[in-house]
């Protein structure tokens, strides 16, 4: 918006001056008690807030949009703006207003993005905040992932694009930052997947590891390419600049050790549920909704980074299950447990704002309370022994900083800093004081009350105080005329007048004075009360991440024992034998008894199950459970099965539907041509694969060759642990003719009713389809599925008849020989090459033509 400078106040010169600082934010500047936005930023915060805009200068030829919020109440509103995912500059008084001379004094203290939020009032409690930065160069991806709020900082480097999609997938960063060069493949890859994200830019000449080396350590270093602490460089100084002071709770780099943890593509995570339901996006029914009996928000959010990154080290597996299988031993040592971990704050966010300078006194009793109860949760461990012995010897109680903390602040001290009421009595002889002559100042002036009120005669006197004209005497108009001449008047209201006295004001001056002190006086003590406990930020990080472990072990132990799960056994082999089977999620929710599977892959068994039978039968929910099994024992849960064992399952991959990846405009054949194509490249043979119905997405010609190729292929040349569902059962063939596969189908009863799904595994093919009983069961109406049982007898008399004439139907002679060539093939292996001229091999190959085109 184009204004005229001579048009504007010294204030609204001061606004536009700092709004250049912040073009691409929406600025919330602090006039008085209120953050008010003006212009464009006014008309689109009004939108998003749902708040009156108004006008500045109403009646000019060009006013000013303008909204407000009240600054004692900003944090939902910048969290409603960062939400929409809209940058947010704060712009604060950085003077005493009754102190200035002119136009306050203002700055911008700090950015917010969505990316880039330190202050966990602005955060979802269960869930991490990143923001990523990504960099390409000579044909490599550099990565860095930060959350302010948390103190991580991690980066690593791949040459894949595939690879760096899915690893950022898990993060799911709300923010990129990315070069004002960044080519527009690297856009093209990151905006389809992360639609929903900001993304920002920062010149390519940031993009340099000058400033951040005390981050990286030698090993680190050694591990990494120069490009990675480049981007690492540049994502430092993007969030150091936002949030206009240094990063102190961010002490060294970590790389994202990408060979640690199994890579679970975009689909699988999707397919299997993970985090969200597949087709309303919903917490609860996912895996996470039923394994989340988490007691803090950090154990949360560690529970949900542990399921999309399974563990590949069977030592680390096994540690887990160790301290599962620990907190299992009892349930009254279980209750105990958890009844401590429900008294435990936010460790991680804490001291975030410990170690920034904005933490307040509740955050510190907060802080301290939690230290408190880690004495209590090693007694516990260490009685129990084994490994959560060993946990407990890994944690530190900090007992000085608990002592000081309690020692110094009050019991429910002051939301605001600067309002007092924050320190306890004792810890500082100049507050004592200070608080004594305000206390004392106090009745002091309610003694005058009483005195005037008996001088006066006037016994409705009361002695009042407001910001404006600070202590003062309000008598009714009734008593006018009882005034003494000494009283001087400051203030006519409708009901009475306002008077003060030359004594009133002396006593105001000091007891206001001893206020004013007593406040600064807080706040410095507390400042310095803050200062010395940051000092344990680290360590208090170390403890942190140790509670956070064992809150997610105990809640799978919680799950474990309700839900009657067995520890997972590991083998060296690429088997998998899973006695007993459950689905976790579909047995938590269905109301009807969950019917339990035996599912067995190993080179004995067949590595690969050919699943047939009808929908609704129950093939996806057993393939589905399988997949979840094996992922929750590499996080290091216990698993719905009589008993379970199986080697380490290096990537799961699932081609199951592919209307979530409609939305890239390919069709559903592409899509599911696609993800076939991306396991045949990545997977191995100590891979999980999950295939669900290949083939559907073109004709049945086509469909099922592919299926029978692809099908083959896994067997032959991936030799991956496979459960391979279909509806060719055309392919029941293929199973019988290969070593290693085996036919299974979903077990169906027949009744005079209709059909009834046992949703049992049992070996050998389904004999049929059920398609015309399904939809009946599904609804479709009666006269719809007789007509479809006419038109299907109609095809099967035909296929027969067909049959009896030597003429095969098209479906079912895939298979066979084409028999009506069969005189052209002998004609054709009679043939010796060697003894014909040109000339004749010419007239022989016209005369096969001609043969071929009478028989087409």
């Amino acid at each position: 918006m184009q204004i005229e400078a001579k048009a504007l106040t010294p204030m609204m010169k001061q606004y536009l001056e700092i709004k250049q600082e912040c073009t691409d934010a929406l600025l919330l500047y602090r006039l008085g008690d209120f953050y008010e936005l003006f212009f464009d930023d006014a008309v689109t915060a009004a939108k998003i807030l749902d708040i009156t805009l108004t006008c500045r200068n109403k009646n000019s030829d060009d006013p000013v949009p303008l909204c407000g919020v009240p600054y004692h109440s900003v944090e939902p509103y910048i969290t409603k703006l960062l939400e929409a995912g809209k940058k947010v500059a704060i712009c604060d008084q950085i003077e005493n207003p009754a102190e200035s001379k002119g136009v306050v004094k203002r700055a911008i203290t700090q950015i917010l993005t969505p990316g880039a939020i330190a202050s966990s009032e602005h955060l979802s409690a269960k869930k991490n905040n990143y923001i990523a930065c990504v960099y390409e160069k000579k044909g490599q991806f550099a990565f860095s992932l930060a959350d302010l709020s948390t103190g991580f900082f991690s980066l690593a480097v791949t040459s894949l694009a595939e690879e760096l999609l899915d690893v950022l997938s898990h993060y799911e960063p709300q923010e990129f930052l990315l070069s004002d060069q960044a080519s527009e493949r690297l856009l093209s890859l990151l905006k389809p997947v992360f639609s929903k994200a900001l993304f920002s830019t920062t010149a390519s000449r940031n993009f340099n590891s000058a400033g951040v080396k005390p981050f990286i350590s030698d090993e680190l270093e050694a591990e990494l390419e120069e490009i990675a602490f480049d981007t690492a460089g540049a994502l430092h100084r993007y969030l150091t600049e936002l949030q206009k002071a240094p990063l102190k709770h961010i002490e060294a780099f970590q790389s994202l050790s990408l060979q640690d943890h199994m890579l679970l593509d975009l689909a699988t995570k999707q397919n299997l549920e993970l985090t969200t339901t597949l087709r309303e996006g919903k917490h609860e029914g996912s895996l996470l909704w039923l394994l989340d009996k988490t007691s803090s928000a950090m154990g949360a959010r560690l529970l949900r980074s542990w399921i999309v990154q399974p563990l590949l080290s069977r030592k680390k597996i096994e540690e887990r299950l160790d301290i599962v299988e620990a907190f299992m031993s009892s349930g009254e040592f279980l209750r105990k447990v958890k009844n401590v971990f429900e008294q435990v704050y936010d460790l991680e966010r804490i001291t975030t704002k410990v170690l920034l300078e904005s933490a307040h006194a509740r955050d510190l009793l907060a802080l301290a309370d939690t230290l408190a109860l880690v004495p209590e949760l090693k007694k516990l461990f260490s009685e129990e022994g084994g490994a959560l012995k060993k946990l407990a010897e890994e944690m530190s109680s900090f007992p000085e900083l608990v002592e000081k903390v309690k020692e110094s602040l009050l019991d429910e001290p002051s939301l605001s800093l600067r309002d007092g009421f924050i320190m306890r009595d004792g810890i500082s002889p100049e507050l004592d004081e200070l608080r004594s002559l305000a206390r004392d100042g106090k009745k002091m002036i309610a003694a005058i009350e009483a005195e005037e009120r008996a001088k006066t005669g006037i016994h409705s006197l009361k002695i009042k105080y407001n910001k404006v004209f600070g202590y003062f005497l309000e008598v009714t108009h009734a008593h006018t005329e009882k005034i003494p001449a000494h009283y001087i008047r400051k203030q006519t209201l409708v009901n009475a007048e306002r008077y003060i006295t030359e004594e009133l004001k002396i006593l105001e001056e000091k007891v206001l004075g001893a206020e004013d002190k007593m406040k600064a006086l807080e706040y410095q003590l507390f400042v310095q009360l803050r200062t010395w406990a940051a000092q344990y930020g680290v360590h208090v990080f170390s403890l942190a991440r140790l509670l956070a472990k064992a809150d997610v072990l105990l809640s799978f132990a919680l799950v474990s024992l309700e839900k009657a799960y067995t520890r997972p056994v590991f083998s060296q082999a690429t088997d998998l034998h899973f006695e007993q089977s459950r689905h976790p999620v579909v047995e938590s929710i269905c109301e009807e008894r969950f019917v339990p599977n035996d599912v067995h892959l190993s080179e004995k068994d067949g590595n690969c199950l050919l699943i047939t039978g009808p929908n609704m039968a129950g093939k996806s929910t057993l393939m589905r459970q399988v997949a979840l099994m094996a992922l929750m024992a590499q996080i290091g849960c216990f698993v719905p099965a009589r008993h379970a064992k199986l080697g380490i399952v290096d990537r799961i991959f699932t081609r199951i539907g592919a209307s979530d990846a409609l939305w890239k405009g390919h069709s559903t054949f592409m899509v599911e041509m696609s993800e076939m194509a991306h396991i045949l490249k990545k997977a191995t043979e100590k891979s999980l694969i999950i295939v669900d119905e290949i083939g559907r997405g073109t004709s049945t010609f086509d469909g099922l060759s592919l299926a029978w190729a692809l099908a083959e292929d896994l067997h032959d040349r991936i030799k991956a642990r496979t459960l391979f569902a279909t509806h060719y059962h055309e392919l029941i063939e293929l199973a019988e003719s290969k070593a290693h596969m085996r036919n299974f189908h979903i077990a169906v009863k027949e009744s005079e009713g209709g059909v009834v799904f046992l949703r049992t595994l049992l070996p050998g093919g389904a004999s049929h389809s059920y398609g015309i009983e399904v939809a009946s069961l599904a609804g479709i109406p009666l006269h719809i599925t007789q007509k479809a049982k006419k038109v299907m007898k109609q095809l099967e008399a035909r296929t027969a008849a067909a049959n009896d004439q030597k003429h095969t139907p098209p479906q079912l002679s895939f298979f066979e020989p084409d028999l009506r060539h069969k005189d052209i093939v002998e004609e054709l292996a009679q043939l010796n090459p060697n003894q014909l001229t040109p000339l004749e091999a010419l007239q022989f190959l016209s005369q096969m033509k001609g043969k071929i085109s009478e028989k087409a």
